[in-house]
């Protein structure tokens, strides 16, 4: 049985808690990651925070990585990216013809599966099934995840339904101005006209909606006062004002599964005072969230007893100093 952490129309956080799904299935002689890949690859399409974030992330991390002679800046982009994506980030080493390390090479995360004797494998869908290659070297990079300890999970998987919410929020929004159904309202007409005009007035009403069908209409009531005919919205505001709402506090928990500091991600500030020093908030991140990752990254040259990774200080930081 596949249980893989899947986002359902009908899924329901309150019944079917996230962590519940966070299990590694066994299938043939291999495990299938705790979460739904498919879905942590669509989420990155479906809003564009946490596809600035992610982005954000690799390339801070990537501005401070030093090429050395076993692994260049291409490479390691790769790498650190499918580590935010998916919590896993993975390596090969390629050998001369004596055994030594020439070099490693990134190996994509979405293909990668763990076998029930430890070993590797990487996994190639195609038209005729699986093309399955045995992996006999590999680095595997993960985050930490307390409840199994044979893949990583991101670290973004408590705003995943933020995520869903967000994108839902603005296809209903795209839908309905495509639509041409901007407002629903209630038109009153208090003064006479024949069932003939009525029934011009309920056409014209019903073939205003649609995509460059917006057009006036005049109304003639020689009997009627100002108010023979008053259109009474009763949607609008409303509908806005969710949109608004929905948005805002999604965006928000979006950021906060990140740590993203908003101006990193050129969310323009909405109160009059800004956001302050973008400098300052941005070596704080550092600190924060990259530099633990780089002093973890530094432990796998230690382990392995070479400098696969070289890192600089963190551009901001030495500008700040010069100061």
């Amino acid at each position: 049985m596949d249980n893989t952490f899947k986002i359902y129309k009908d899924f329901d956080i309150i019944n079917d808690p996230i962590s519940s799904f966070l299990r590694c299935s066994l299938v043939g002689d291999y495990y299938n990651p705790p979460v739904d890949y498919g879905v942590l690859t669509e989420s990155i399409k479906m809003n564009a925070h946490h596809e600035s974030a992610l982005e954000a992330k690799t390339n801070i991390l990537s501005s401070c990585f030093k090429p050395t002679k076993f692994l260049d800046t291409n490479e390691f982009q790769k790498f650190i990216s499918d580590y935010f994506v998916f919590g896993n980030a993975y390596f090969v080493p390629v050998r001369n013809k004596l055994g030594g390390v020439m070099q490693f090479d990134h190996r994509m995360a979405n293909n990668i599966r763990k076998k029930r004797d430890g070993s590797y494998i990487f996994r190639l869908n195609t038209e005729v099934g699986q093309d399955i290659t045995e992996i006999k070297e590999i680095i595997h990079f993960k985050a930490y995840d307390p409840t199994q300890n044979i893949y990583g999970v991101p670290k973004y998987l408590g705003a995943l339904l933020d995520i869903v919410l967000n994108h839902s929020a603005t296809i209903f929004r795209y839908r309905y101005y495509k639509n041409g159904s901007y407002a629903g309202f209630i038109l009153s007409i208090n003064g006479e006209m024949t069932d003939d005009d009525l029934k011009a007035i309920n056409d014209q009403l019903k073939n205003s909606k649609g995509v460059n069908n917006f057009s006036n209409m005049m109304i003639h009531m020689p009997k009627g006062d100002k108010n023979a005919v008053n259109l009474i919205p009763i949607s609008e505001i409303a509908t806005k004002d969710e949109f608004v709402n929905i948005k805002n506090v999604t965006r928000d928990d979006i950021l906060a599964a990140h740590r993203m500091p908003p101006e990193l991600l050129s969310i323009m500030p909405t109160n009059t005072g800004g956001f302050g020093n973008v400098k300052d908030r941005a070596t704080v991140y550092y600190f924060n969230e990259m530099l633990p990752i780089i002093n973890r990254l530094n432990g796998i040259n230690t382990k392995l007893g070479m400098k696969i990774f070289d890192f600089t200080e963190y551009a901001l930081i030495k500008s700040n100093s010069d100061k």
